[in-house]
């Protein structure tokens, strides 16, 4: 039961589009313990930032001040399927260059997102197949089950995808909720409809949906650690399965126990 990179993809680029918010206070630590901040990014770009060819800030999204790693699809013009909106003419180098002693986001564009609530039709379907909810709120139930995020660092697959390191944080202490018309931006979008299901949202409220993400910062790499491409794999782990209220396929559910994400994350790391 996995979000493939195509589906999240596809749920991004057709379904949403919003204006960047102001960050209240400004861009902070990862420690901080205010994890439920509104995530936006409206600021001017500091050098070194990340930026997505939709000219996204993901450093001002996710509030750090770290490099920030993201899929080329969502870095690189030429490499993103149709983009609806013609060439801005930005999007980092892919990949993102990390320096030595940094640390680093590695699931940049990782995003969860979620209905409001549980329509009628659909939390009764999911009622009657035992799932247990932990809350009516989908982001809620979502933030009740999960525990914990790993990251693992290895070579690139075609130097042999060799063990460098791994971080695993508290997805409790590292998430931010934001809603999803913010990492948007300025594409189009598209209502939500399944009238089977009772799930009818316009093209505005999609801009609203709840969206969480979990920007933990790994590294930095073992000294040594020589110039070259790494990948980095991410992994949530669930108490429970969640299904995030806009619908009954497979694509709306994460499982119980450890959940690999589909996208393969690259680095340029540079001591």
């Amino acid at each position: 039961m996995r979000r493939s990179l195509a589906f999240l993809l596809a749920a991004f680029v057709a379904l949403t589009v919003g204006t960047p918010s102001a960050h209240a206070l400004g861009r902070r630590g990862l420690d901080s313990n205010e994890q439920d901040q509104p995530s936006g990014g409206n600021r001017p770009t500091e050098p070194g930032d990340t930026l997505t060819w939709w000219c996204l800030d993901l450093n001002n999204f996710w509030q750090v001040d770290i490099p920030v790693l993201a899929g080329r699809v969502f870095l690189d013009y030429a490499y993103a399927e149709t983009p609806p909106i013609p060439d801005q003419g930005c999007g980092n180098a892919w990949p993102v260059t990390v320096p030595g002693g940094s640390q680093f986001v590695p699931g940049g564009s990782h995003l969860w997102t979620v209905n409001n609530t549980y329509p009628k039709a659909v939390r009764e379907a999911l009622e009657a197949s035992g799932y247990h909810f932990r809350s009516q709120s989908p982001a809620e139930d979502l933030l009740a089950k999960v525990v914990s995020i790993r990251v693992e660092i290895r070579t690139a697959p075609a130097a042999g995808n060799e063990f460098v390191a791994e971080y695993t944080f508290d997805a409790q202490k590292y998430f931010r909720r934001t809603l999803l018309g913010f990492f948007k931006g300025m594409l189009p979008t598209q209502p939500i409809v399944n009238e089977a299901l009772g799930v009818d949202i316009s093209a505005a409220a999609v801009r609203r949906l709840p969206s969480i993400g979990f920007p933990v910062p790994a590294g930095p790499l073992p000294a040594g650690t020589p110039q070259a491409r790494y990948a980095a794999y991410i992994y949530w782990t669930l108490s429970e399965s969640h299904n995030d209220g806009l619908g009954l396929d497979e694509g709306n559910f994460l499982p119980a126990g450890e959940y690999q994400y589909e996208e393969l994350v690259r680095l340029e790391y540079v001591p």
